[in-house]
């Protein structure tokens, strides 16, 4: 029995030295990895700090020496015209409907004038009357009845109502409306037996019959700012795209300018006539205008390269021993995206995007190209560009 006994203390105390060895090798171990990390740490961030802070860069470009302009006009027909009634009646007639192709001196319509008509009967009796009148008078005056005077008298009311027959056959020649050119009806505003008035006389009044336009040729009216305008000339190229349908594209040229400024809105219009034999651009409808002007080459870099400190613009340049060098700059301009230099930095130059405020003039700083972007360009040495008093202001510190 004591023999049992002291064998199970032995068990115990074997097991629980064993556990004991187990726990304290855990202990030594989780210690152990916890100062390899430490050390680890330790030494990536006096890496870091050897390498300087991470900076994405860009390299500096030169610019287009054509820049490319975005107009939006209205197609509107190359020719189109309403046509009205000249003379007063019923319309008795009318041959085409909205949508229909007409061509040149093709019927339209016709008008039934009955008044018009008894006039014109009316003025050919009274012609032919005078007529017979001037040749009995000549008779008699032959034979010393009637004066020369009479003669005379009598011969100038013949040209006069001769020449009312004349302006009154004209007019008949009114009833009948022909095409003034080929082209399409794109609105008809009345019916057959419709009243139509003279629009000589008052055509805000009248009632318009037909409108025809030519929708073969469009002309596009499209309005210039006044940065643009001097570059905008009759000749030049330009693409047109529809609106509502960007895979509708066409070409054509500037046909002409307004010659100055509008003086509301200090812009230039420009006219562009293109072909729409194929019928594929609807008149009305909005188009884009696209045309490349000239333009001057300047440095350009990233809207994000620019660097205000001090009130004075600045750009940091990363040299070959990724040194940053904050460089002064004047800026010609910009569109957002990218800003144009005018003097201070080289082309194929090194800049850092997104400067923090805190990373001094002259630091060292870990290059890195930005996401999706091409890998960065060979280090390039600082610009020694001469710059006007007004872009080398005092390096700061």
């Amino acid at each position: 029995m004591a023999i049992q006994r002291r064998e199970s203390f032995l068990i115990f105390y074997v097991i629980a030295f064993v556990s004991v060895a187990i726990a304290a090798g855990a202990v030594w171990y989780y210690w152990s990895s916890k100062q390899n990390h430490l050390v680890q740490d330790a030494k990536n961030r006096a890496g870091d700090l050897d390498a300087g802070p991470t900076v994405v860069v860009a390299t500096s470009t030169k610019g287009p020496t054509v820049r490319k302009i975005a107009l939006v006009g209205e197609a509107a027909p190359y020719k189109s015209t309403t046509l009205y009634s000249k003379v007063g009646g019923y319309l008795t007639r009318i041959a085409v409907d909205t949508g229909d192709r007409v061509s040149s001196g093709q019927l339209i319509a016709e008008v039934e004038t009955p008044e018009l008509e008894s006039e014109y009967r009316s003025a050919v009796a009274t012609l032919e009357n005078k007529q017979r009148i001037v040749q009995r008078t000549q008779d008699l005056a032959q034979k010393g009845f009637y004066s020369k005077q009479a003669l005379d008298n009598a011969q100038t009311e013949v040209s006069v109502e001769l020449g009312r027959v004349h302006e009154l056959r004209i007019r008949l020649g009114y009833r009948t409306l022909r095409a003034p050119f080929s082209g399409v009806v794109t609105a008809r505003y009345v019916d057959t037996g419709a009243l139509v008035t003279n629009a000589a006389n008052n055509q805000t009044s009248s009632q318009p019959v037909v409108t025809i336009s030519d929708t073969s040729r469009l002309r596009v009216s499209a309005y210039v700012e006044q940065v643009d305008a001097p570059f905008v000339r009759p000749g030049m190229e330009v693409e047109i795209v529809d609106a509502a349908n960007p895979e509708r594209r066409n070409k054509g040229r500037v046909s002409r300018t307004g010659g100055g400024l509008d003086s509301r809105t200090r812009t230039l219009l420009a006219e562009v006539d293109f072909d729409n034999t194929k019928g594929e651009f609807l008149a009305g409808s909005y188009v884009n205008v696209t045309l490349l002007i000239p333009a001057t080459s300047y440095i350009e870099v990233p809207a994000p390269a620019l660097v205000v400190r001090d009130k004075k613009n600045y750009v940091g340049v990363i040299g070959q021993d990724n040194h940053l060098k904050l460089t002064p700059i004047e800026i010609a301009g910009t569109d957002g995206r990218a800003i144009r230099i005018l003097s201070g930095l080289n082309e194929g130059v090194r800049v850092a995007l997104n400067l923090a405020n805190t990373v001094p003039d002259g630091a060292k700083v870990n290059p890195a190209a930005a996401p999706g972007a091409l890998p960065p360009a060979q280090p390039a040495a600082a610009p020694t560009a001469k710059t006007s008093s007004a872009a080398n202001p005092q390096q700061p510190k």
